[in-house]
């Protein structure tokens, strides 16, 4: 029972990490400039707590290796799986629709 939770918990995860792949990639990049750039007196950016906190880099940083380096490529051999699963109908109906 708990493997059959966890893997359901686990495809939701990936599902919802395949529909926002982009937007967590980004927003992982962003938060990494900003909490760098938060070090800089130069630039006024105001204070955020987890963004531009005093060790917030390394939280983002953290953030980013675990999502390139683990989750991201744990993603894609999902996804290779998910398609090798998947019957190949188009090919079958292409080569149909040439005889």
């Amino acid at each position: 029972m708990f493997k059959t939770v966890v893997e359901a918990a686990l495809s939701k995860a990936i599902h919802f990490a395949d529909r926002h792949e982009r937007r967590i990639a980004l927003a992982g990049a962003i938060w990494f400039v900003i909490s760098i750039a938060a070090w800089m007196p130069q630039i006024p950016i105001p204070k955020v707590p987890y963004v531009t906190d005093r060790d917030s880099w390394i939280a983002s940083a953290v953030w980013n290796t675990a999502w390139w380096a683990i989750l991201h490529p744990m993603l894609d051999r999902r996804r290779t799986e998910m398609r090798a699963a998947q019957p190949d109908n188009d090919l079958s109906s292409q080569s149909d629709a040439l005889d």
